[in-house]
């Protein structure tokens, strides 16, 4: 465990000696932080307190810049009383690791030597406070994201240790999000009749009050409006294309620049792919030496975030910010007028594949009210209203969707059918069984049938649909289903620093590869593999001193605090995993291989889902668990050097739209070393060379199946290589055809 030993809590030491305000939080405007007693929240404590205490669920609706994670937990700790515990769920990652030194500053008038960590503290994936998990017992406030609790769940059915759960964001219909407040809503009524119920805060802005009033019994609505001024809103005259938003968007900021607007421009756009293209037409359009042009997105570093907030608390120069979602929440920066290209992106499920893709759609209301409610916020001075200028029409606009599709009826459920297989739910939508899941929107049945067959492809389900033993280790990581099979089947094939290692990798930085502009291939290891370059880049990052592996990173065009995360990531797995057993009964040789050929073996497995079988020219074939999809190869395909190589792993497949027309393209690829293809297929196997082992013995592989005793329609068929037939003529060419031949016929 060489790298897991450089393993310290360094966002821990970070929280505990930072200074308590919020000028030392990123994103944050560096002044004063507004004083606890001022939030609007903490002045109607006392309402709120009654509400906790006299009803089981409270719904805290509340605006934005009023306080209500801040204010609202404080208010929550003090309802459930000195023994009282309590867990408050977060979106991000960043807000679980930030939101305790907030409060704690707030505590620390009553509390003056409480640190993070003592009472109020925070867990995730990568680093929790306090570091040792034994005293994470005393805390009063545990702050997580979602994922973590519902590991918890897993454990715990009952969250026995919990008094209350504090959900913020609830408007966010997030796949993880709903899965938690179905469990939560389930936790509520079995301990509704005990000394010991379940007390659900809910917050948000835009919450669809009614329908979760509606699905938690007895639940209680407390509002507590924002501080709005009247803003002025001015509509397009016409709905605007996709593709030329980019270009209306520049325009319309110059347009306000031109007629006298004052004041720092948020522009809302669907992705960074958008920002270049306004950006570019911006810097071309000359603004002027005292405008400054930033993007902001949700994947910036925090040293990037923080530059901005300097730049602002500098003055002197008007900000155009060119933003995605990011922007919509959570942000302190003073805006006076917001552009909304009015669309966003959002993830869809490919029936054929299997996998998610990103769709652009015009955005809900939701999503719109999020983004006008950035401005509305200044006291205007005479005929200075703040500006709200949408690039659609005001029928367009009202007439939207309030909110849009649940996320849990749109994308892949794999994770989700793996969480609830694990925390003892049947998770068919339709079943009769005193343990059904009971949904907030109810998922599509084909979408669940395809995370069943994912599931069992990579082993973890059999062929009833019940978790395996491997399926419960993969169930306790807060990782992708195909990333957490790559752990456990680290360490079935004694390769467990390597997979974990490429799992971090491909959880929190898989474009690494793209990124680095070809420097990593001093890396490869194998002109035939996108995947051992990440492997390699991870190992070599631990092994640098940590002063100096930011200059690593930056020398390789990469970013430090991605790389810091799927390094976190990967200690803290490690370390998990020192002391669990391994997922699967295995032969020890295997457990003996290690290094390259079992992290082949891990791979060829965990992603058993997506083993491509079969090319032809610039085309490969993917079994998807809807059947096979014809995509186009990237350029690092082995395919395109090699077309003999028997099996090809691709991690991850993604659409895009090239002149109006789907392309699906496998991101990272994989060829199984000759070795591994030896274990897999057998001598028999046509693919494998003629030193391989006598037929007469099992290979590895096969002795882990007999051991693993699987359903005899279960055991893995002899592969052989798919012919791919020759796609159809156009209707053109077809009909050419006949008339070409008809004519010879008739003049001979």
């Amino acid at each position: 465990m060489e790298m897991a030993e450089a393993h310290t809590s360094a966002v821990a030491e970070k929280l505990n000696s930072a200074p308590k305000n919020a000028e030392s939080l990123p994103g944050a405007l560096p002044r004063k932080m507004t004083s606890r007693d001022e939030l609007l929240v903490w002045m109607k404590r006392k309402e709120i307190d009654a509400a906790i205490k006299e009803n089981p669920t409270v719904l805290l609706i509340a605006g934005t810049g009023t306080g209500k994670t801040r204010a609202g937990t404080q208010i929550a700790l003090e309802a459930i009383g000195p023994n009282g515990r309590m867990a408050v769920t977060e979106n991000l990652r960043k807000a679980t690791e930030e939101s305790p030194v907030t409060i704690v500053a707030d505590r620390n008038g009553e509390y003056p030597e409480e640190k993070v960590g003592d009472v109020i503290g925070f867990q995730n994936k990568y680093n929790r406070n306090p570091s040792d998990p034994k005293d994470m017992n005393k805390l009063k406030m545990l702050f997580c994201p979602i994922q973590s609790l519902l590991n918890k769940a897993e454990k715990d059915h009952l969250l026995s240790k919990y008094d209350l759960v504090f959900v913020d964001e609830v408007h966010k219909e997030s796949k993880s999000n709903e899965i938690l407040l179905a469990t939560l809503r389930d936790i509520q009524e079995k301990r509704a009749h005990t000394d010991h119920p379940l007390k659900i805060i809910l917050t948000s802005a835009t919450m669809d009050a009614d329908k979760l009033g509606d699905y938690f019994k007895g639940a209680v609505k407390v509002e507590i409006p924002g501080i709005n001024f009247d803003v002025d809103v001015k509509y397009h005259d016409k709905e605007v294309p996709i593709n030329e938003l980019p270009k209306a968007a520049a325009e319309k900021v110059k347009w306000t620049i031109d007629k006298g607007d004052e004041g720092n421009i948020l522009v809302f756009f669907s992705g960074i792919h958008q920002i270049e293209e306004a950006q570019k037409t911006l810097i071309e359009m000359k603004l002027g030496d005292d405008i400054e042009i930033r993007p902001f997105y949700g994947s910036m570093s925090k040293e990037e975030q923080n530059e901005i907030t300097k730049k602002i608390a500098e003055g002197g120069k008007r900000i155009v910010f060119l933003a995605t979602n990011a922007a919509q929440e959570s942000l302190t920066w003073p805006i006076k007028i917001v552009v909304d290209t009015c669309t966003h992106k959002h993830q869809k499920l490919d029936p054929i594949t299997g996998r998610n893709y990103l769709d652009e759609e015009k955005a809900p209301l939701d999503h719109l009210t999020q983004r006008k409610g950035r401005v509305g916020r200044n006291d205007p001075k005479e005929g200075q209203l703040d500006k709200y200028y949408p690039l659609t029409t005001q029928f367009d606009w009202e007439g939207r969707l309030q909110h849009e599709k649940a996320e849990i009826q749109r994308t892949d459920l794999s994770s989700e059918v793996l969480t609830l297989l694990a925390s003892g739910y049947d998770p068919r939508p339709d079943s009769t069984k005193p343990n059904a899941f009971k949904y907030l929107n109810k998922p599509d049945q084909s979408h669940l049938d395809m995370a069943y067959k994912r599931l069992h492809k990579v082993g973890a389900t059999d062929s009833s649909g019940n978790l395996t033993e491997k399926g419960q280790f993969m169930a306790s990581l807060q990782l992708n289903m195909n990333n957490a099979s790559l752990v456990a089947d680290g360490i079935k094939y004694g390769a467990l620093e390597e997979a974990t290692a490429l799992a971090a990798m491909l959880e929190e930085y898989p474009n690494a590869f793209d990124k680095a502009n070809g420097l990593l291939s001093n890396l490869k290891g194998t002109e035939q593999s996108d995947l051992i370059p990440l492997v390699n880049l991870l190992k070599n990052y631990g092994k640098t001193s940590e002063s100096d592996r930011d200059q690593l990173v930056l020398n390789l065009g990469l970013r430090p605090d991605m790389m810091k995360d799927a390094y976190d990531l990967y200690t803290q797995i490690i370390l998990d995993a020192g002391a669990i057993p391994p997922p699967l009964s295995t032969t020890e040789d295997l457990r003996k291989m290690g290094g390259g050929v079992g992290l082949d073996l891990a791979i060829h497995d965990s992603f058993a889902d997506a083993t491509t079988t079969g090319f032809k020219k610039s085309s490969l074939m993917v079994e998807g668990v809807g059947g096979a999809a014809s995509i186009k190869v990237g350029k690092r395909s082995i395919f395109a050097k090699d077309k003999t190589l028997p099996s090809f792993i691709s991690t991850s497949i993604r659409t895009i739209k090239e002149s109006g027309v789907d392309k699906k393209i496998a991101e990272l690829n994989h060829a199984l070393s000759s070795e591994a293809q030896g274990i897999i297929y057998g001598q028999e196997h046509p693919r494998v060379a003629e030193s391989s082992k006598p037929s007469s013995e099992k290979t590895p592989a096969q002795a882990v199946e007999s051991e693993v005793k699987l359903p005899e329609e279960e055991k893995k068929p002899e592969e052989t290589p798919i012919e791919l037939k020759k796609p159809p003529l156009p209707w053109y060419k077809r009909w050419w055809g006949s008339i070409r031949g008809f004519i010879s016929r008739l003049f001979g």
